[in-house]
């Protein structure tokens, strides 16, 4: 395993998705070991998403989380939303 001061954490910006933040949250924490014990999320208000992380999240991933994001979705919500 790589030593902590040596691993690089990636920044990876996610625009143009409904993904709901406590859902991401939960992926990622039940995966630090991929992620690492540092990772970040930040919210913007023009419906970006900073991630920042051991590795990206990949295609499938997001995939995976805006379709349980969309199918825990109330009619009212915006993009984003918790």
């Amino acid at each position: 395993m790589a030593d902590s001061a040596t691993e690089e954490y990636k920044i990876q910006v996610i625009s143009g998705r409904y993904i709901r933040s406590s859902i991401l949250v939960d992926y990622v924490e039940s995966r630090k070991d991929e992620f690492g014990a540092q990772w970040k999320l930040k919210l913007a208000r023009d419906n970006r998403i900073s991630f920042t992380a051991l590795r990206h999240l990949t295609k499938d991933e997001l995939d995976k989380l805006q379709e349980e994001s969309q199918s825990a979705r109330t009619p009212n919500q915006g993009l984003f939303v918790d």
